[in-house]
């Protein structure tokens, strides 16, 4: 019955036929989470619509029992404020007399006094209420709050699931293949190319170049380079997602390198993989990226191994 909300969505058919038979009893809470472009945010604004008996082809924004936590402007993350107003509204009865929606997006931006206050309304919600966060980043919720929902995952397209998302969009013939492979299985990344191919492959040759500087530069090469990175992303509007964005296109970067280099992309990958996990702590990207670029100049005994190790990421 609920199948038809879903429609026009490539991909994820598991999840999409999942979330179409919880309609009618669903969870008090739920994260979707995947890569960013992935699709995970149209997917849950489709279900919320869902939940709420709306036409999926209207803008939710016009449901008075949907709410849209979104941060406060020249915020970087999501405060107690915010959280304790979706509160408030979530225990109010419904306009319509049926559920209640809260999609909270970019829920990874929730700072540790908003996540302890939605724990709350999470453990013990109203009967009408549902709470979707959505995130790229669900290991930056608390354990604590992550527990507590229920995970739906939304990964990579295949290959084919990419090609009819690629035909229903447009993409030049000729293109097909190209786009496929850079774009990772992801559909955000892939309209991106739709719409302006050759940026697109300036940025895959600028994060090309950056990670031979990593991989095989000198030391005074690196720490230039990483200067330069680091200062672009801190000035940027919202310096946790273009740290991300960086890191995401040295990711793409380094599989092409694992078709030539793999030993050279394995450990580049490591320095990166831990540098993603940083991103929005007390340690800094760029600290990772030199320590992991810089290992072979090191004496490894004389380090401290355990500064890569939890709990420090």
């Amino acid at each position: 019955m609920f199948n038809s909300a879903f429609q026009g969505i490539h991909g994820h058919d598991l999840v999409k036929d999942v979330l179409a038979r919880s309609v009618t009893r669903p969870a008090h809470a739920y994260v979707f989470a995947g890569p960013e472009g992935v699709g995970k945010r149209l997917l849950a604004e489709r279900f919320a619509a869902c939940l709420l008996g709306m036409d999926p082809a209207l803008p939710l924004a016009s449901h008075p029992d949907f709410i849209r936590v979104e941060r406060e402007e020249e915020k970087t993350e999501l405060t107690v404020k915010v959280a304790r107003a979706l509160l408030e509204r979530m225990a109010m009865t419904s306009a319509r007399g049926g559920r209640v929606v809260a999609l909270i997006d970019d829920a990874d931006r929730l700072n540790i006094e908003a996540c302890n206050a939605l724990l709350k309304g999470v453990e013990e919600p109203a009967p009408h209420a549902v709470y979707v966060f959505v995130t790229s980043v669900p290991e930056g919720l608390p354990a604590t709050l992550r527990s507590r929902l229920v995970t739906v995952p939304c990964g990579r397209l295949t290959r084919e699931e990419m090609r009819g998302f690629l035909v229903a969009h447009g993409a030049s013939p000729e293109m097909l293949e190209e786009i496929i492979q850079a774009s990772r299985g992801i559909p955000g990344l892939a309209m991106r190319w739709i719409q302006d191919a050759e940026n697109e492959r300036a940025r895959h040759q600028e994060a090309d170049a950056t990670l031979e500087v990593l991989l095989r530069g000198t030391p005074g090469a690196v720490i230039e380079k990483m200067e330069g990175l680091t200062k672009a992303c801190d000035a940027a509007e919202d310096p946790p997602a273009a740290w991300r964005r960086l890191l995401s296109a040295l990711m793409a970067s380094c599989a092409r390198v694992a078709t030539t280099d793999p030993a050279a992309a394995h450990a580049a990958a490591m320095g990166l993989l831990y540098a993603w996990r940083s991103v929005g702590t007390a340690v800094q990207p760029r600290a990772l990226l030199e320590w992991n670029a810089l290992s072979s100049y090191i004496a490894w005994e004389d380090t401290p191994h355990r500064f890569f190790h939890t709990p420090y990421l």
